[in-house]
């Protein structure tokens, strides 16, 4: 997910013909390699180095030549998802499982959650994709950085909106900037 994380400014500006949602998620960056099968909720978390409060900004096609079911399995690219990290790591001690989230889009709260509901967490669905790629030979090597998935209902955010933003409990949040391409290049 390197290739995918936001730029210091933290800054998205929404693609024509695509909708954009925030995702308020945990991400999990590796000291240590994690390879199934095998791979357990404690040994991804004996891996793991950093936690960050992170928003997943997602550019979803508005119009689709294939199925839905592929259009989202295919949404991973630099082109069509924008990783922001919080700006300060936390422990990688802490019981994830229970971590709060609140998702807001220009100071209105619009969903919550706990971060139990990525495969049970995230230590959880990190170990579940170390075992997927051991099935093609892979690993997750040192200084990886996996997002774990969505965690409170994704956001869509609408022509005007300005800030979205996700607080955890304990690891701290993320912010994005959203500029709407008719916005003034010069400001």
């Amino acid at each position: 997910s390197a290739s995918n994380l936001a730029s210091p400014d933290n800054i998205i500006t929404p693609q024509a013909g695509r909708v954009l949602y925030a995702e308020g998620e945990v991400t999990l960056q590796l000291d240590k390699a994690l390879a199934g099968p095998g791979a357990t909720a404690a040994s991804a978390r004996a891996a793991v180095g950093a936690v960050y409060a992170s928003l997943d900004m997602a550019q979803i096609q508005l119009v689709r030549n294939f199925s839905w079911a592929h259009t989202i399995a295919s949404t991973c690219g630099p082109h069509d998802t924008t990783i922001v990290l919080g700006e300060a790591p936390a422990s990688a001690l802490l019981d994830l499982r229970v971590e709060g989230i609140l998702t807001s889009v220009d100071g209105e709260y619009r969903s919550s959650a706990t971060a139990w509901e990525t495969l049970g967490g995230p230590y959880e669905a990190l170990a579940w994709l170390a075992n997927k790629l051991s099935a093609f030979s892979e690993r997750l090597e040192p200084g990886h950085i996996v997002v774990t998935g969505v965690c409170a209902f994704p956001q869509r955010i609408m022509p005007g909106d300005r800030i979205a933003r996700v607080d955890f409990t304990r690891i701290g949040s993320a912010s994005a900037r959203i500029k709407w391409p008719s916005q003034d290049k010069t400001k």
